[in-house]
């Protein structure tokens, strides 16, 4: 930024479910790419989440490649690149910024579990059958 005192603006999360098939490499990441050409100041952070296993590298490889093919500046397209990781890698790099928001403590995820673990079974078993009501009804018809 120009000016020491004024803070560095937070990233916009996007977070891209099927990021690795082909729509995003072809559709997804050159229009974004278009917009960012419109706001060039704003800073991207891209999470892909997709069917094959990407690592991070793999990732933002494809990001650079749509967004320098998008006519992206190349000091965006160096940003945007920089803060793009999978799901776990921004675990990961929140857990090492000291930022636990997506973490949760193990005691947390035992106790989740135990009070879970009944309903599943219950489901598996067929004692309590799962309702099913449709979209954008006030849930399911009481006998």
């Amino acid at each position: 930024m120009s000016s020491q005192n004024t803070p560095e603006p937070t990233p916009t999360a996007f977070v891209v479910l099927g990021a690795t098939g082909d729509l995003t490499a072809r559709l997804l990441l050159p229009g974004l790419g278009s917009l960012m050409s419109v706001d060039p100041a704003r800073r991207v952070r891209l999470v892909g989440v997709g069917r094959d296993a990407w690592d991070d590298e793999r990732w933002r490889t494809l990001i650079r490649e749509a967004l320098t093919a998008a006519g992206v500046d190349a000091e965006a397209v160096d940003t945007t690149t920089e803060l793009a990781v999978s799901p776990y890698g921004e675990v990961l790099r929140g857990v090492l910024d000291r930022d636990l928001l997506l973490s949760v403590r193990d005691d947390f995820v035992a106790e989740a579990w135990r009070i879970v673990d009944p309903v599943l079974e219950s489901w598996r078993a067929g004692e309590r059958p799962l309702d099913e009501y449709p979209a954008g009804s006030t849930g399911p018809v009481r006998s």
